[in-house]
């Protein structure tokens, strides 16, 4: 069963319960959802997740889990992203890049690279600063 046909099941449950003013327990006590707690026909009605796996398998329902965003394009993909040929995600083919050209500047790593740039910025900031300390004194 596909989703839009399990939303008639949903569709079902709101029509005993809304139009023909149905209580849950009486719900409950019709050959299609015989067997099946209240609060579940409740959580099927109101379409919160968690329904247990032997009620969905007994109505039908198919198990849904949200799909994940590419973190490049912030869409879901059925398959691998098409802006990436490789199929690699935005956040490692991005730091295979920065690796890349740290091991060209020789360092081991990006990380290793950052670090060395951070220290040769603090040195010229300190060099910056001997001159304008030495015209106050």
């Amino acid at each position: 069963m596909s989703v839009t046909e399990s939303n008639a099941i949903r569709d079902e449950l709101a029509d005993l319960r809304d139009n023909l003013c149905l209580k849950w327990r009486e719900i409950a006590k019709r050959q299609k959802f015989k067997g099946i707690p209240i609060q579940t026909l409740s959580m099927i009605y109101l379409g919160k997740r968690g329904v247990p796996k032997r009620y969905r398998e007994q109505l039908g329902i198919p198990d849904t889990a949200p799909a994940p965003v590419c973190p490049s394009c912030n869409v879901v993909h059925v398959g691998k992203c098409p802006k990436h040929s490789k199929g690699l995600s935005y956040t490692r083919t991005r730091r295979t890049r920065l690796n890349g050209i740290a091991k060209e500047a020789g360092h081991k790593s990006w990380s290793a690279y950052e670090t060395a740039m951070l220290r040769e910025h603090e040195r010229l900031m300190e060099e910056l600063r001997q001159p304008a300390r030495a015209e106050m004194e």
